[in-house]
């Protein structure tokens, strides 16, 4: 869409919502009634907590805050398993803006590669450096540690386009 000058950011982001939006919301009903029922008050009250940080798609950073994925209480957080949700919501929000920068200012198909790997490293990096200091839960939930892999697939969906040959002259 962007070589063909028909990217609309509103566009990608009502695709997004159309595609996510219907089973995310029936999830959040459908537990929210059933935690009415078989949720204690104290329980009931971190678990809206924790759908309306889904509603904002930042659950990986409560879940992260209020104690991990295998802490002594998480089967009482019905919606721990969305906090990948957030991660992905996080790509999706901030994907399209740096995508469209390294699109525009970059003209060979190359150096939006190289560039896109250097991110990748740049996270890669920070994910390591988490893991030498013995910070995996913030490995583990927040995005920034995370981009080198949403990076990867960006990887793979461009190699298609890539002349192999052309890229090792041309660099």
């Amino acid at each position: 869409e962007l070589k063909n000058k028909r990217f609309s950011f509103i566009k990608f982001y009502l695709r997004r919502v159309r595609r996510i939006l219907p089973a995310f919301l029936i999830v959040l009903f459908t537990t929210l009634v059933v935690a009415f029922f078989f949720l204690l008050t104290a329980d009931l009250k971190a678990f809206v907590e924790s759908l309306l940080s889904s509603l904002g798609f930042f659950p990986n950073i409560y879940f992260w805050i209020t104690g991990g994925y295998f802490g002594s209480n998480d089967e009482l957080k019905p919606l721990l398993h969305l906090w990948s949700l957030g991660v992905e919501e996080q790509f999706y929000l901030f994907f399209p803006i740096v995508f469209f920068l390294i699109f525009k200012n970059f003209s060979k198909l190359s150096y939006k590669v190289l560039f896109i790997l250097l991110i990748v490293f740049i996270s890669y990096s920070l994910n390591i450096f988490f893991i030498s200091k013995g910070h995996l839960d913030p490995n583990f939930f927040l995005f920034p540690a995370r981009i080198w892999q949403f990076g990867l697939g960006v990887i793979a969906a461009i190699l298609p386009l890539l002349k192999f040959r052309n890229i090792i002259i041309k660099i």
